[in-house]
């Protein structure tokens, strides 16, 4: 059982718009009914869903004409009840990354679990140690202002710290990955797929 992404980014590194709109939305060859590009062939392997809570209440109203997991099991990291109406395979997980993991391994799923969320849920694993596999899905726009994969300390460049500077990357301050694959999606996007080392 590996945990998994698959988000839609933007060149600008934004997973939504200003306005919480994902970022395939914005993807000008995305007409919004079929999966978007290279999601039919990840979900293959997919055995379960983990979802924040955010993306849960977002998508909920959409999805329940439509559930577009049919019958694998879904938890919702969250530390409250789901609302009413929420499918019978949507449970809530309370006790975060660790307990979520912990949970789906004792009821024997075996295959991939697709982690769909934003960047707190993402986060919240990749701390945690429990994502394997950062998959993204780079999208041929530029969004500008939004909600970015990752938080980023944005600053101009100083003379000042740059003489400071030793000019070398301090390696141990960061987390690196390793490129698993890429392809080529519809002509117009590319799916990367990075293991952590």
């Amino acid at each position: 059982m590996q945990i998994k992404t698959h988000m839609g980014v933007s060149i600008d590194g934004l997973v939504t718009s200003a306005d919480g709109l994902a970022a395939w939305e914005w993807d000008p060859g995305y007409d919004g009914k079929s999966p978007p590009p290279g999601y039919s062939d990840f979900m293959e392997n997919v055995g379960a869903v983990v979802m924040g809570r955010t993306t849960f209440e977002q998508g909920l109203p959409e999805w329940k004409d439509a559930w577009p997991w049919g019958e694998r099991p879904i938890r919702v990291l969250t530390h409250r009840p789901l609302p009413e109406g929420a499918p019978a395979t949507v449970k809530a997980s309370l006790g975060g990354p660790k307990a979520v993991v912990d949970e789906l391994k004792k009821t024997g799923i075996t295959n991939d679990v697709q982690l769909l969320g934003g960047p707190k849920a993402i986060q919240s694993f990749i701390d945690a140690d429990l994502l394997d596999r950062l998959g993204i899905v780079v999208l041929p726009v530029l969004l500008e202002s939004g909600i970015p994969l990752f938080p980023v300390k944005a600053t101009a460049f100083s003379r000042e710290v740059w003489d400071k500077s030793s000019h070398k990357p301090a390696r141990e301050t960061v987390r690196t990955m390793r490129l698993e694959s890429q392809k080529q999606l519809e002509g117009r996007a590319v799916h990367m797929v990075y293991a952590f080392t």
